[in-house]
């Protein structure tokens, strides 16, 4: 997932977390997007026609103020009813003061980075008809100001909210002293446009019905579309939002509504989701910011307003404890939970449908192990992940076990005593979750994609914090891909010997620490994002066997593309140790 304004990448383009946790956003593409149905957009406007820069003086003293105007057409075809893009100037000669608002026109901006020289907008009409002509003040440094205005458009729409293929670059301004101050200029955010709307009417359709799950458009997910979602989502165009933020809001999924790539929803098997662009990117920009705005006012479009497949709540739930004798199905029908200890042993396997929940008992320490010979598939989507939390009514960190995967690949070190210390090393897992090791290093263990494992981590009695999601002895067979673990008391993952490989993977907040390894993990990374909360462990800590650090093979993961995240003060940021 792509964001615009903030000019981050997350992992490989057309992945991205449908959580509404924390978050994980593209440069914005006009050209070769595809439109409702697979249709192309439309024919791109005439060079230069839509959009024009006025100064009200091209020669204005130093310490005097002056206003620049972006003017769209007035009207016809090539009217502006919604623009995103960037207004350039030289900060050494121009200082930004802020905008002076008018008409039904929105304008979030970027203006914490506006030293740079470039102010980042995204302009709206509430009713996508045409855009009012939108003021910017700034107060001259020095002369020659005004031949370095240009304005670079990234996307606009026409009236309705039809796209605009392209706009042409802007540069220079005319001069027009018609232009006067208007009302005193501020630097406005997205919560003082929320108070001068007041309490926007919704789109009556998208009231939820108790258990009818979230909709497209919501953003702020509060069960109605209006131009407060429009307006959270365009804050996250521009880059004054990350795309993954808090539980209360979802950019990723509920706000992606353009394209609408119809007939399907997102539903598992759809192959093309709404929001996914031709070139299998996810973008949150103007489009996305109009559908939402066109919802809004009752014309439903399409997309906007319908519900997000695999959001209902299940009225069923079913408790799972013990040993599972035989292979089992979880539907996503059925809230599971985990009562004490649940394992998968040898020779059996769990399928876990996408949109599952479970939930390990808090009280019991609930916990998942597949054990050695055991396996797993856990197939969530994009829209429909897979979720492993705890029942208690308060989540907090450690309030379940959490998963541990145990399997027969190689380590460098056994335990005493298991008879095979030296050849196919082997040792006991944690919190019971059986033996582990071995020698069949390319062996599956089965599958996890798209699944989310929050608030894990709770330790055995008398033991320590456990990382939410465990591979022990894991063979490069297994398939870990799209995961996110959350908020765990001990390590997000721990990884001991093995060739685990990992794959676009999220660690956000887990007290103990992101990815912890030791016992020779041989295995690789591709695309992981570590965000620390203040006192968090280590992102990364790597050992390779404590007390004998020569050990043999010795760990030596490939990690690729690796994010860091998160106040300081918390200690080091990567640790190796042990050799």
């Amino acid at each position: 997932m792509r964001n615009e304004g903030g000019r981050q990448l997350w992992g490989r383009a057309g992945r991205t977390w449908g959580l509404a946790g924390w978050g994980l956003a593209g440069w914005l593409f006009l050209g070769g997007c595809s439109g409702e149905g697979g249709d192309s957009l439309i024919t791109p406007s005439r060079p230069g026609a839509d959009l024009s820069l006025s100064l009200s003086s091209a020669s204005a003293a130093p310490g005097t103020r002056v206003i620049v105007a972006l003017q769209p057409a007035a009207q016809g075809a090539h009217a502006v009813a919604g623009l995103q893009g960037s207004l350039g100037f030289d900060p050494s000669r121009l200082a930004y003061i802020g905008q002076s608002p008018s008409g039904r026109t929105l304008v979030v901006t970027n203006w914490r980075v506006v030293d740079r020289g470039a102010l980042r907008l995204l302009a709206i009409d509430t009713l996508l008809r045409q855009l009012d002509p939108t003021r910017f003040e700034f107060q001259v440094k020095a002369p020659g100001y005004a031949a370095q205005l240009r304005f670079e458009a990234e996307g606009a729409v026409g009236p309705g909210g039809r796209p605009i293929a392209r706009l042409e670059p802007t540069a220079g301004a005319s001069e027009d002293p018609s232009l006067q101050p208007g009302p005193v200029p501020a630097r406005l955010t997205v919560e003082d446009w929320a108070e001068r709307l007041g309490r926007p009417r919704s789109a009556v359709r998208v009231a939820l019905v108790p258990g009818q799950g979230r909709r497209y458009g919501d953003a702020t997910l509060d069960g109605q579309v209006n131009i407060l979602d429009a307006l959270a989502t365009a804050n996250v165009a521009v880059g004054n939002s990350p795309l993954l933020t808090d539980a209360g809001k979802d950019f990723a999924v509920a706000a992606n509504v353009f394209p609408a790539n119809l007939p399907g929803l997102g539903e598992e098997g759809d192959p093309v989701p709404p929001g996914r662009e031709a070139d299998g990117s996810f973008l949150i920009n103007v489009l996305d910011v109009s559908v939402i705005t066109n919802e809004s006012i009752g014309t439903d479009p399409p997309i906007a307003g319908d519900p997000i497949p695999g959001r209902s709540v299940p009225e069923a739930r079913v408790v799972l404890s013990g040993v599972l004798p035989t292979d089992r199905t979880l539907s996503r029908d059925t809230i599971y939970q985990l009562d004490g200890l649940v394992t998968v042993p040898n020779l059996v396997t769990l399928t876990v449908q996408a949109g599952t929940r479970l939930e390990g008992q808090t009280d019991s320490r609930g916990a998942l192990a597949v054990q050695l010979g055991g396996r797993i598939l856990a197939r969530g989507t994009r829209l429909q992940p897979i979720v492993m939390t705890c029942t208690a009514a308060v989540r907090t960190p450690g309030c379940w076990g959490g998963l541990t995967i145990a399997g027969p690949a190689l380590l460098n070190n056994g335990d005493a005593g298991s008879g095979n210390e030296i050849q196919c090393p082997e040792k006991v897992a944690p919190a019971g979750a059986g033996r582990y090791g071995g020698c069949l290093v390319e062996f599956s263990s089965g599958v996890l994609r798209y699944v989310r494992i929050e608030f894990a981590g709770m330790p055995v009695p008398g033991g320590e914090p456990v990382a939410g999601l465990q591979l022990l002895g894991v063979g490069s067979g297994t398939a870990v891909d799209s995961i996110q673990v959350h908020r765990g008391q001990g390590a997000g993952v721990f990884v001991s010997g093995g060739r685990a490989t990992l794959r676009a993977a999220v660690l956000t907040g887990n007290v103990g620490g992101g990815l912890t390894w030791d016992d020779g993990w041989l295995g690789k990374v591709q695309a992981l994002v570590v965000q620390r909360g203040p006192g968090d462990g280590p992102a990364l800590r790597g050992s390779n066997a404590p007390g004998i650090p020569d050990a043999g093979p010795r760990s030596l993961p490939l990690l690729a593309n690796v994010t860091i995240a998160g106040p300081g003060g918390g200690g080091a940021a990567v640790h190796f140790t042990n050799g």
